[in-house]
Parts: C-alpha cells; structure tokens; sequence
C-alpha cells in the first residue's frame, strides 16, 4: 500500500548514502511522519467529524433555537506508558482540527511548572491569536477570525461588568488588548490592586480584615467562575473547539476541579437559559493524556473521569489505551524509513519488536542507536540499506529507551550536553530571555550557542520565545546526566545567577529563582545567613505573585517554604518579613478553602504570640474568627470579634430585651427620616482605620445573629448607622441600611420608612465598586422588604442578580441559597416559561447543592421539590 500510494520513495535509485540517511529522518530533523494506530485514530476522527464545521449548529434558546442534537461534548483519555506515542496522536489530531478551522487550545504540563499557569497560559494564547490575525493580511481568514472574536466578545460582554473584567484581564493579559477602548480603565484597576501591601486576586483592597471576612475559598470560587465564562464564550465563537491537555499526571486537583467543573456544569440542561448569557452552546472535543503509570485509582485523574463518565447525557466519555504498537506497525515503520518493500523489511521488524515492545520512541531510538554503530548500514554497492541480524540480536538495553537516550546525549559536544543539563533544571521548557541571563560564562561557555545545536538535532524545539524539550523523557534523561552530588549546588547555582535586583520586580524571573532555590535550601550549609534572608523575601513576593494569578496552594507553598529560610530568632531579627509571611500563609488557605490544614491554627497562634501592637494583631484574630467559624464553633468566634470590637472601643451589652431593641429603633429613625441616596452619598468618606474595621466586624456579626438572635443584630444595625453619620459613609452602611430597613418592617408600623431605606441601599450598592460581594451578602435580607414595594414576578429577577453576584465573588453558600429561593419564587410567581422549565432548573440546582456538598441547602430543596 505505501509503494502504491508514494512509488517515488521506493523506487528511486539510491546511490548516496547522506540522502539515504536523510530520508530516514532520524537524524537533524523532526519526525512528523505517523505509523499504525489506525484503530485509535480512527476513534478520534470519528469525534472531530461528529463535530465538522458542516454539521456544526448554534442556537439560542431565547430566540427559538434548537440544537442539531443533543451531543455537545466528546471526551477522549489517552493513556500509555512514556514513548508509547500519546505525544504523536495529539499532534495529529491538533493538525486536523487546525485544517478544519477548529479553535485549540492546547496546553503540556510537567513536573516543574504550576499547573495552573500552564493553563492560563494556554487560553490566554487563544487571545493572542486573534492579535496576530487582527493584523493578518489573508483577505479570506481575516473576516472568519474576526466573526469568532465578535461572537466571543459579545459572550464575555453579556456575562461580565465592569468589577469583573479587570479580573479577566489580571488573568489573561491579552484580553485586555483586545479592547483598545478599555485599556485605561483596566491600568487604573489593576495598578490599584497590585501594590507589594494588597491582596493580590482581583482587584481586593489592601491586607485587612475586609479581605479576610470573605467568604471561605471565595478565591478558588471566583477563579472557577471566571473560567466558566471565558470557556463558554471561547465554545460561542462559531466553531467546535479542542481542548487539548498533555500529560494531564502533572496536573494539580485545582486546574483539573476547574475543567472538570466548566463540562459538567455546562453540560447541565437549561444551563444557558438561566445564566441569561449569550452562551451558544457549542461543540467542544476535551482531549487528554497521561501516563498511566503515574496516576492511582483515588486520585485527581481517576477522579475527573469518573466524574465525566457518570455525567452521562450530552457527555460522551472515551478511554483509548495506546500500548505498544503490532509488529505489522513496526514493519510499515522500518519500510518508509529505509524505503525498502514490506517483505523486505519483516525480519528486521521482528528483531526490532522483540527489542523495544513496538513503544514507537523506543523503536526510533533504536534505529537510531544501530545506525549509529554501523549495524545497520547504507550499502552503496546494493544501492540500499543492509543490516546484521545477529548483531541486532546481540544488543542488549538494560534500562531500555532511557540507556538509549543517555547514550545520544553523551555523544554530543561537551557544551551542548551542559547547555541541556542547565535547562532540565527549569523543566520542560525555557524562555529564551532566561538562556541569555544565564548565558554568562558561569555554567558553559556558549550556552545558547549549545541549545541551537540540540535544536539542529530534535532534541530541542523552538515555539515562539520558548525552548522545549521534544519530548519529556529527554528532559529527564539531561537531568539524570547530572551527577546526584552536583544537582543541588547546580539548582543553587541558577538561583543566584537569577535573584539580582530585577528579580524583585519580574514575577517571572522571581518565580523561577525560587523554584531554583527551594530545590536546595533545606540542605545543610547550602544557602549563607545573608542568603536564606534574600530569598525569603522573594518567595514572600513569590507567594503574592501567584496568588495574583489565583495559584494559591502553589503561593502556600511559597510562604511556608519563606518561613523555613527566616533566622532562628525571625521574630526580634526579621519581625515584619516574618508577620507577611505567616499572616499570607494563612490568609491563602482561607482563600483556597483550605483550613484543616492544622499548619492554620499553629500559624495563627504564633502570629498572636509574637505580635508587638494590637494593630499587628488584629488581622490576626479576624482570621482566628474565621477559622472558628469555619470548624462551627460559633459561639467562640462570635465572643472573639465581640471582644475585638470592644479592644476598639464599641461595647454592647450582654442581653438584649425586646424593649431595649425597639429603642434602638427608634432612636435611629430620626436619622433616616426622608433619607435619600443624594443624602447618603453627599456624607463625608470614612477615614478612620480602626472605624472602618468596626464597621466590618458589625456588618459580619449581623449576619451572624440575625436568625439566632434578631435583637442583638438590631443592636448592631443601628450601631452602623450611629457610626456613619458620627464618622462617615463607607461601604458596609449599606449593610447597616439593609439590615435595619428589615427590622423597621418587622418591628414598627412605619413600612414606608423600610421601603426608602431598602431603595436607598439597592441604589448605593449599584454605584458601589464592590457591589457583587456586597448583593452576596445582602440579597437575602432584602428580599423581605423589596417584596412589599415590587410585583412578585420581580422576586425572582432580584434573587438571580443575587446568585450571579455570589458566583463571581465566590460565595457558594450564598449562591445555592439563591439558587433555591429562586426556584421557590419563580414557582409561586408564575414567572417561568413552563414546568417542565422550571423542573430542569430545579433539577440543576439540586445538582449543583450535592456537587458543592451544601448538604443543609441541599434538604431543604428536597424536602420542598421531592
């Protein structure tokens, strides 16, 4: 079949022996050429075609649409050991989908590299594509392009506002390129957020009490529901998309909990219609792969699957086993590299399985391997290639294709060799800007010039301003040349070179300095006194860096890894690195929703112990609040931040009586008595540091008290509202306005007071910068007034402003309590289309109760819809 389909290769009179060799392209050149695997392949382009732009259909559900079928997503796990040829199967299924005009996102983890930034990098590259084909002179592709990137901006518009989209642009930079017109008000936004003193994910205030009384993992949350935006939008561009993840082992439970989330959720019936987005539900391929002895049955990988293939519905789940390849593989191999016939090459190719077990690197590496050593040999006399079967069969790999591989390694130039040793240390892959710091005489001479040479012979790739490794097992194989006792001081060694003083302002280069340094530093004697300091403090800008990018158990890692460097004595020596480094290690957890750790409480405890002032103390013991809160002790978090507020001056008293609360009530009236919004937002600004914090501390202890003990949360209200206008406005006396306009209608007579309270606090939540955490936290209380003044088909619009505002913020509690009084209150308003409507979005939110295992929530829709 292969001299019938290319008669050229095999019939061509080869008298040269270089040309011969070329035409084996073994050497100083890249193998694209694919053998065997038609089982798998046809598997997989039975998806893409399921999926071809010809029978690829949108809808829109709001406009009478209906998709073309049900099917939106196919799923396919490759798994195989290193070599079995994975790599080559995703490459040419990512050329086909990129001939059929497929979106691809494609993204390769491994063993060095954050996961997560991996893969934001990887979406954000789809962003960057549509630069580069903005300035496209192909006059046909220029308007398909343009048309995805219309149909993607129109998706990210209806979904996003302005508090949101400076959070997409911290994640994917390129985004905000794409929006010339809001490049200003993106700069103002993220300048305000990324001192070395903020909080760095999203866009937060600066490290107080105001980010540490968020709700509990409200940044993995948000991170997901940022994510879910932008893959739905990217999947409404108008064409299928592959998404497409190599060696997926290396991936963390985070990014894979992220993917894993966004399929699931979007695969949800009735999913688009109740998120009122543009979302078109398109067609998605979900590529992945990994080794499948790197991976157990109970962990994230397993995990994932498993929870795709339950999914069922519009969900098609493949796992393809690629082992290694037939002997009948092996031979059409041997036949198009040697350009010989089939029959001529069989008994090679059966020496040559035996060998390598048909893994096809393996094989290649073998081929190259006896070449090499003149078994197998071009014969100018027999005008083609002749080989020595005994000594074939002589050949012994004890370590299999790794001997092979350090074998060709070793043969080449002493500073190619180096060159490869230095850039395993990073990973995977290097940026070319890190290979010229490095490329200083103080590793070898001539670093860069060594990696063209490892390009010229495949060992190394070129993929814009990166170098990689062609494969993964040659990355391990430079790394293992490295003798054990020099690794460390090598890792050591790179870390120096990059710490200069840029390494404080470039995240990357701080990033990779670190990663360098905490390969070596709890060796004895390795890093100097001078030096431990040094890098304490850049893994302290490490940690803030990736919890920028939403990375936060790496950034965890970062801190903890700052305080094994500090001084025995850090607390008297290095007192402020020491108070960020453990109030940041904490204060990621509560953002990961990471708490059991009982590194939180011992952290905690000696910050308490060892801090000088009560200012230093008090993020602190908001964060000690928290974390008992967190593990339901209740009563010990509440005594806490009541014995806060009174080490700032406000003190309450210990009961509350029902006469004591009506008179707090009515002593606050007057203050409100024909308020307006022009009234409120006319007051003076609140300056006051340790005001502020009280205020924060009320608005969290309302909420605390208002089901167990409604009058002392009256007590509190109105206690806001004393402070502002003793003090100043600021952003949780829309707290205090929403609370008390609830007591007055459930305490007093005077309903039209409650109504312009509530109007007042909706109109200044809508102006205000923070306005989705603060409809999170309020929606609830609200709702009770705003039903008296607004029809009762406007109940249910209000609860999903409130739900959408949750998600973004990353407050699931209150999402999935919105999620269930809004199937309440679309059922007795009559708001929704049909019951069968209203049973899927039931259905959805019962769904989603168990998936964020909000089991109290998820009894009580049972118990209302079952």
């Amino acid at each position: 079949m292969q001299m019938k389909s290319y008669p050229q290769r095999f019939l061509n009179d080869q008298t040269c022996p270089s040309k011969a060799l070329e035409n084996t392209l073994l050497f100083h050149q890249t193998d694209d050429d694919f053998y065997g695997r038609e089982e798998e392949m046809g598997l997989l382009m039975d998806m893409i075609g399921h999926f071809g732009m010809d029978k690829f259909g949108l809808y829109d559900e709001d406009e009478g649409g209906s998709p073309k079928d049900d099917l939106w997503c196919e799923v396919a796990f490759l798994s195989g050991l290193s070599g079995s040829g994975k790599s080559s199967i995703i490459r040419q299924i990512i050329s086909n989908c990129e001939a059929q005009d497929w979106s691809v996102i494609f993204c390769k983890f491994d063993r060095q590299s954050s996961p997560l930034s991996v893969l934001l990098h990887s979406v954000d590259s789809v962003f960057e594509e549509f630069l580069l084909q903005a300035d496209a002179v192909d006059p046909q592709r220029k308007p398909a392009a343009q048309d995805t990137f219309d149909r993607i901006s129109r998706s990210i518009i209806s979904a996003i506002d302005n508090e949101s989209f400076p959070q997409l642009c911290r994640l994917f930079p390129a985004l905000a390129r794409l929006f010339p017109m809001s490049m200003n008000f993106v700069e103002v936004s993220l300048a305000q957020s990324t001192s070395h003193a903020s909080l760095a994910p999203f866009g937060s205030d600066n490290f107080n009490s105001t980010n540490v009384l968020s709700a509990l993992g409200y940044g993995r949350n948000r991170l997901k529901y940022l994510f879910q935006i932008i893959f739905r939008s990217v999947i409404s561009g108008g064409r299928p998309v592959l998404l497409c993840l190599e060696d997926i082992h290396w991936a963390d439970e985070v990014t894979l909990d992220i993917l894993t989330d966004f399929i699931l959720t979007a695969g949800h019936d009735g999913a688009s219609s109740f998120h009122r987005q543009a979302f078109q539900k398109g067609r998605l391929l979900y590529l992945g792969s990994y080794r499948d002895n790197e991976v157990n049955e109970a962990g994230p990988v397993m995990n994932q699957i498993e929870q795709m293939e339950d999914a069922g519905g519009n969900i098609n789940v493949n796992r393809i086993a690629i082992g290694e390849m037939p002997e009948t593989d092996v031979n059409k191999m041997l036949s198009w590299k040697l350009c010989l016939p089939l029959r001529h090459t069989q008994e090679l190719a059966q020496l040559v399985h035996q060998k390598t077990r048909g893994y096809p690197m393996f094989t290649i590496e073998f081929l190259r391997s006896v070449i090499q050593t003149n078994i197998l040999t071009f014969s100018v006399r027999d005008r083609r290639w002749v080989w020595d079967e005994t000594a074939i069969d002589m050949q012994v790999i004890s370590d299999g294709v790794l001997s092979l591989l350090t074998n060709k390694l070793q043969h080449l130039p002493e500073n190619v060799i180096k060159a490869l040793m230095v850039m395993s240390c990073f990973g995977s892959q290097i940026n070319r800007s890190m290979v010229h710091l490095l490329d200083l005489g103080q590793f070898t001479s001539g670093m860069m010039g060594g990696l063209d040479v490892a390009l010229s012979e495949g060992i190394v790739d070129k993929a814009g301003p990166l170098l990689a490794f062609t494969h993964d097992m040659l990355q391990e194989t430079s790394y293992n040349l490295i003798p054990i006792h020099e690794r460390k001081p090598l890792h050591r060694k790179i870390a120096l070179s990059l710490s200069g003083p840029e390494a404080a302002k470039d995240p990357e280069l701080c990033i990779l300095a670190v990663d360098q340094v905490n390969i070596c530093k709890d060796i004895p004697g390795m890093l100097s006194p001078i030096e431990k300091a040094k890098f304490a403090r850049l893994n302290l800008l490490a940690g803030k860096y990736s919890a920028r990018s939403s990375g936060y158990e790496r950034a965890r890692v970062y801190f903890e890894a700052g305080i094994s460097l500090l001084h025995d004595n850090h607390w008297n020596k290095q007192y402020s690195l020491s108070l960020q480094l453990y109030e940041w290690s904490v204060l990621v957890c509560f953002m990961d929703g990471n708490v059991a750790s009982e590194s939180v409480p011992r952290r905690l405890s000696e910050i308490l112990s060892n801090a000088k002032t009560f200012d230093d103390k008090l993020t602190a013991r908001t964060m000690l609040a928290k974390y008992l809160m967190s593990q339901e002790m209740y009563a010990e978090a509440i005594n806490g931040l009541i014995e806060l507020l009174s080490d700032l001056g406000e003190s309450f008293p210990k009961y509350v009586t029902q006469a004591c609360a009506i008179d707090e009530i009515n002593a606050t009236v007057p203050m409100l008595d024909n308020v307006t919004f022009e009234q409120m937002y006319a007051l003076p600004k609140m300056t006051d540091a340790r005001k502020l914090n009280v205020m924060k501390f009320l608005a969290l202890l309302i909420n605390m008290y208002h089901f167990p003990s409604p009058l002392f949360a009256i007590i509190l209200s109105c206690r806001i509202i004393q402070l502002t206008f003793q003090f100043g406005f600021c952003e949780d006396t829309i707290s205090g306005l929403t609370s008390i306009s609830h007591y007055f209608w459930l305490y007093t007579e005077n309903v039209d007071l409650a109504k312009r309270v509530q109007k007042v606090a909706d109109a200044l939540m809508r102006d205000s910068s923070n306005q989705h955490s603060l409809r999170a936290r309020l929606v609830l209380m609200g709702l009770s007034v705003n039903a008296i003044f607004k029809p009762s088909q406007a109940s249910p619009e209000y609860i999903l402003d409130g739900y959408k505002s949750a998600n973004i913020v990353g407050d699931i509690d209150n999402a999935m309590m919105c999620g269930l009084l809004w199937c309440v209150a679309s059922f007795f308003s009559c708001s929704v289309g049909s019951l069968i409507d209203l049973q899927k979005q039931i259905r959805r939110f019962l769904l989603e109760m168990a998936k964020h295992q909000r089991i109290g929530i998820l009894h009580s829709g049972m118990s209302i819809f079952g």
